[in-house]
């Protein structure tokens, strides 16, 4: 025996999901101040961003260990490839092969954006440049495009994780180290 549909029954039913769903949302106002609340991470985070380009082009490769963050949890992948599968093996590469081999490094970002996820978390997205002078005197250039999570520590704001995509393949400096 088929139970008779009661088409009021389900439109009152629908209609309280529907008010529940939609009352559970922020209001647009609260949203905004929300984004408005999160304006001094992204400022930070560029920032921050615009600070290791700096470093590194007057400390060289060795600068790029004080912007990641300090953990298990980092991690590096370059064009798909993992290189650093965390901090400590990102360090101890960075400090005996890559900052003995570059002589002279300069990056250079494009187009910064920063999304913050919440007030510890933010996307960080840019266009880069950079150039290597190695210490055979061969110079690499290199553009492409760095996507990464920033993450607030206890000694401010460091990436996560990092994935550069370039246009140079036959790039030793990151692929070389990898292996």
């Amino acid at each position: 025996m088929h139970a008779k549909l009661n088409y009021h029954q389900i439109f009152f039913s629908l209609t309280a999901i529907i008010v529940i769903l939609f009352g559970c949302q922020p209001a647009p106002q609260e949203k905004k101040k929300e984004r408005e609340n999160l304006q001094p991470v992204k400022t930070l985070i560029e920032q921050t961003v615009q600070n290791m380009a700096y470093d590194v082009r007057a400390e060289g490769p060795h600068a790029f260990t004080g912007y990641f963050e300090h953990s298990p949890q980092f991690s590096m992948i370059t064009n798909g490839q993992l290189i650093f599968p965390d901090y400590k093996t990102a360090e101890q590469v960075i400090e005996r092969q890559w900052a003995t081999s570059v002589v002279k490094l300069s990056l250079r970002w494009k187009q910064v954006k920063v999304e913050p996820i919440n007030s510890e978390f933010a996307y960080v997205k840019a266009a880069y440049t950079d150039s290597s002078t190695l210490n055979t005197g061969r110079k690499i250039f290199r553009a492409g495009y760095f996507t990464g999570l920033a993450h607030l520590t206890d000694k401010g704001w460091r990436i996560r994780t990092a994935h550069w995509s370039d246009n140079n393949t036959s790039n030793p400096i990151a692929y070389n180290f990898s292996r």
